[in-house]
């Protein structure tokens, strides 16, 4: 239920004005939240998941005519070199996160995990920066940006504080599914799922006993039938016959 949930936030982030800002010369993204929260409260293969969904939602939103001309490079269909957009949009997005749930892997096993979620969430636009920066670098490097472009998210006021926001978001969620609450709540939804799993066989089994019984019940009849006519036949066989004989009359 939760990668159902943050891929369909990840979707709204990614078609609204949630997810993106359209600012000159590349539009400045919130969707990569979602991949930290699915690393965070999940684990590498969802983050990986997400990721992607993240990846092939920018590339579709690329190659609408609105877009402004550097974003195009994201598009396989407007870029004039499908291969190289598809890595940077969809392969970029894919790695970031494949790396940050491997991160927050690693924290788990930390005794100051709050901590380590904390930083790595604090990090995580700087992360996904450093990954699109890296493969404009080495798939499109006419454009002149370099790895170390992906740095800046880490000074300025308003990115210092859209950095804290992305962790105390990520942090309030990962505070939450770790509380007795939540696990009260994932035992009572498992339980109701296993009791509807149950009814369902129990109808399904009920549905199979009845098509049994139709299918024996003219079975039966068709051998009952014929039981009692091999045993009237036989009846006939051993009974004298009652057709009248023509005695011939003495002489």
């Amino acid at each position: 239920y939760v990668l159902g949930v943050l891929v369909a936030i990840e979707l709204l982030m990614s078609f609204s004005f949630l997810g993106y800002i359209h600012v000159e010369p590349i539009s400045v993204t919130f969707a990569y939240i979602p991949v930290l929260l699915a690393g965070a409260l999940l684990g590498p293969l969802e983050a990986t998941l997400v990721g992607t969904v993240f990846g092939l939602a920018s590339m579709w939103k690329a190659s609408a005519d609105y877009v402004m001309d550097f974003d195009q490079l994201f598009s396989p269909f407007l870029s004039g070199r499908p291969l190289e957009s598809f890595l940077l949009s969809v392969g970029a997005r894919t790695l970031f996160g494949l790396v940050v749930g491997m991160l927050y892997l690693a924290g788990r096993k930390s005794r100051f995990s709050g901590l380590w979620v904390g930083v790595v969430s604090y990090l995580g636009q700087t992360i996904h920066a450093l990954l699109v920066y890296t493969a404009l670098f080495v798939l499109f490097p006419e454009t002149g940006y370099r790895p170390e472009n992906g740095l800046s998210d880490l000074i300025g006021v308003g990115n210092i504080t859209e950095n804290l926001i992305a962790a105390a978001f990520v942090l309030i969620f990962w505070r939450v599914m770790r509380s007795k609450l939540w696990k009260q709540f994932q035992f009572q939804l498992e339980t109701a799922r296993k009791l509807q799993a149950g009814e369902r066989y129990h109808h399904l089994s009920m549905v199979v006993m009845e098509a049994r019984s139709l299918v024996m019940v003219p079975s039966s009849m068709v051998l009952m039938v014929a039981a009692s006519s091999l045993s009237a036949k036989s009846c006939s066989s051993l009974m004298p016959s009652s057709s009248p004989r023509f005695l011939r009359a003495p002489d």
